[in-house]
């Protein structure tokens, strides 16, 4: 996994951002450091193709949550890259 990965999944954690708790994109990635903007949107989005975060398409753009049912996982994902 990527650093820009670990960082949502650690961020989304904190925020708790699960389930139907969820953001859109611009909420998801605020405060990560602007120069790097396409590279964490490539990060969520490899996020979604791997399933730890689910995607749900609204009128004014998609949202994004983490997947209730992976949450033990993303924890331990966390755990062993620190």
């Amino acid at each position: 996994m990527l650093i820009c990965e670990i960082e949502i999944l650690k961020r989304m954690l904190r925020r708790e951002m699960i389930g139907k708790a969820d953001k859109y994109e611009k909420a998801v990635l605020s405060g990560f450091p602007r120069y790097r903007y396409k590279e964490y949107q490539k990060a969520l989005g490899a996020l979604v193709r791997k399933g730890y975060v689910i995607s749900r398409p609204k009128p004014h753009g998609t949202k994004y949550a983490l997947d209730p049912r992976r949450v033990r996982e993303i924890i331990e994902v966390i755990e062993n890259l620190k």
